[in-house]
């Protein structure tokens, strides 16, 4: 990036981002951080200027952050995502009995492996629900930052386009409703219909589009897939 200082300088003007903030992520992320520079890069039109924010608040709150992962756990998640509409817990334990891959986990830092791809399309999404949301005046922008923003909600692994896809797949269920509390509460509704706490044969957080396609598991996994239902068609608990 040939003029880096000039874009820190646009984005400490239009923005109320702490320059050392994130000028700390940016050095935390060590290879990775030609990645967060691209995304502050894509929002330096002044037009942007709102998404520009949005992406310093991200990076500025991204060091630490992160996920537990093993090569197991990404086999498992390739059969399920392969796998048929229905996935029954036999079903799960084959999958996971056949992942015959190291199970030792590691801790995938967020500033040292999410691409910018990734991050403008969380942007990008979020950004989109709000503007279409019909109850979007009575939430504030540091609200929608704090509750609808963010890319993840804890330490679950993290799918690609998990918004958009949460967003088109359960539509039908609130598309009509102009209230942001009986829409959220016709999500807890479902949610609780479609998934079950039980355990799995995998013992670990898995990310949210396969706890989606498989409909149970921990009770801290089906926490985070309301959270994230919510997320996806803004309406977060505010």
């Amino acid at each position: 990036m040939k003029n880096f200082i000039y874009l820190i300088a646009f984005y400490l003007l239009y923005t109320g981002c702490s320059k050392n903030e994130v000028q700390v992520a940016l050095d935390y992320a060590g290879t990775n951080r030609a990645e967060l520079e691209k995304v502050l890069a894509y929002y330096k039109d002044p037009k942007d200027s709102l998404k520009l924010r949005a992406a310093c608040f991200l990076i500025a709150n991204m060091p630490y952050h992160g996920y537990l992962w093993s090569e197991r756990q990404e086999m498992y998640r390739k059969k399920i995502a392969a796998g048929g509409r229905v996935l029954g817990r036999g079903i799960l334990r084959k999958f996971w009995e056949e992942s015959q891959m190291p199970d030792e986990q590691e801790f995938v830092l967020d500033a040292h492996s999410l691409t910018s791809d990734f991050l403008i399309r969380n942007i990008e999404s979020a950004f989109r629900v709000w503007e279409l949301s019909p109850w979007r005046e009575k939430v504030d922008y540091n609200t929608f930052c704090h509750y609808i923003l963010p890319y993840r909600l804890a330490d679950e692994p993290l799918s690609i386009s998990w918004r958009d896809s949460l967003n088109l797949h359960f539509s039908p269920i609130i598309e009509k409703e102009t209230d942001m509390q009986r829409a959220f509460v016709l999500i807890s509704k479902y949610v609780n219909k479609k998934m079950s706490q039980s355990s799995v044969a995998c013992p670990h957080v898995m990310d949210i589009l396969s706890l989606n396609k498989y409909g149970y598991g921990f009770a801290r996994s089906i926490f985070a897939f309301r959270k994230c239902f919510a997320r996806s068609w803004y309406t977060g608990c505010i």
